[in-house]
């Protein structure tokens, strides 16, 4: 088993995407600590990982490209970093998300096509 903290040991257990869910632990620990870092803003990603350890890793990653209000998004952005967003995470072929996921997380990145 890879090195996880206590509370997220048994949400990687019951994943069905164990090697999805570390790749999301990952990104949120890489994410959170450089927009922390860059921005000066006391951001912790407790609902992220919340999320993560409760609905899992594809369903976390679904959720937040859904949600108009989820907060993430905006500080990856004010970040100037939205590769490390769950949106250019979905778009990666090889986590192979549903085609309405991939265009919902598209038209966010890209503001041209926010409006639609």
């Amino acid at each position: 088993m890879p090195d996880l903290p206590e509370i997220a040991e048994e949400a990687y257990r019951q994943d069905p995407d164990p090697e999805m869910f570390l790749a999301i632990y990952e990104l949120l620990k890489q994410t959170f600590a450089e927009i922390r870092d860059e921005s000066g803003r006391g951001y912790n990603a407790s609902r992220a990982y919340q999320s993560l350890y409760r609905n899992g890793a594809r369903e976390s990653v679904r959720r937040a490209i859904l949600n108009p209000n989820a907060d993430g998004f905006g500080r990856v952005g004010d970040a100037g970093r939205l590769d490390l967003s769950y949106e250019w995470f979905a778009l990666n072929p090889r986590w192979a998300f549903a085609e309405t996921i991939r265009e919902r997380a598209w038209s966010k990145l890209n503001p041209e096509l926010r409006s639609l």
